[in-house]
């Protein structure tokens, strides 16, 4: 899934937890601009239902 958004929020977390679930994966890889606390806090909340969630950011991925 691809979509251009600024900062990311729980919400989207949420949405692409739900993505990854459908496909049955279990580690997904989120990459944006920046990241807010609560997409983070997110995402650990997710580590207790078995999935996991990266983060990077395009900085990061361009870097290396």
């Amino acid at each position: 899934m691809v979509k251009q958004k600024g900062r990311i929020s729980a919400k989207e977390i949420e949405k692409f937890a739900i993505q990854l679930s459908h496909h049955k994966q279990k580690r997904g890889i989120f990459v944006a601009l920046s990241f807010l606390q609560s997409a983070q806090s997110e995402a650990e909340l997710k580590q207790t239902d078995g999935l996991e969630i990266v983060f990077l950011s395009a900085k990061e991925l361009l870097r290396n």
